[in-house]
């Protein structure tokens, strides 16, 4: 069972409650701890806007959005994001700043190790000694990028297809074979990126 709960505005108490079994199985809407609807359809079925009337009258809209490589609730009250779901800018500009960070440690420890041995497998997954320069520029991304920086963000998705395409052409160059490591390699890095993408049109908002 997964449980999830928002605030109506920033800063109030949480009071919206959803509830639901894996794949979104009886899908449950309560407010104040008071059910005004459920959704029995099923997973798919929430890939089509499901509106519930709120008490103060005003209208909730659920659906489940697709995100990159995952899937997320969109959830809007009169057709504007609540606090704290996916759909809000705050938590979009959040994530960028998170996948950024992380992104760049990343990079440092791979690239790193990709300098100090020779091992197949850091090849494969398309990393290289120059992985670790492009994570520290990422780094220092994220903290530009808490600074409400739109600039940074772009800097930052750039960064992460230069590394990727400079990778890809070093280890090509030296022989290696585009394999699964390879697609694996791929897929960690889109899965970086959009968050970062996705991130820097809410900062474009804050700034």
């Amino acid at each position: 069972m997964t449980t999830q709960q928002y605030a109506l505005n920033a800063g109030e108490k949480p009071r919206l409650e959803l509830e639901w079994e894996s794949y979104m199985r009886d899908f449950q809407v309560r407010f104040d701890g008071v059910e005004i609807g459920r959704i029995t359809t099923g997973k798919r079925s929430l890939r089509e806007p499901h509106l519930f009337t709120l008490p103060d009258g005003s209208e909730l809209s659920i659906r489940l959005s697709e995100s990159g490589l995952t899937e997320e609730l969109e959830l809007l009250r009169d057709g504007k994001p609540l606090p704290g779901s996916s759909a809000d800018p705050f938590t979009k500009f959040s994530a960028a700043i998170r996948s950024s960070f992380f992104w760049g440690v990343i990079l440092v420890f791979i690239g790193l190790a990709a300098a100090l041995t020779d091992a197949t497998i850091i090849r494969q997954l398309v990393f290289s000694p120059s992985s670790a320069i492009f994570g520290l520029i990422l780094i220092f991304s994220a903290y530009w990028m808490s600074r409400q920086s739109v600039w940074a963000g772009i800097m930052a998705a750039v960064i992460v297809l230069a590394e990727f395409i400079l990778c890809l052409v070093l280890n090509i160059g030296a022989g290696t074979h585009v394999n699964v490591l390879t697609t694996i390699g791929i897929v960690l890095r889109v899965a970086f990126f959009v968050p970062i993408f996705q991130g820097i049109r809410p900062m474009r908002n804050l700034s």
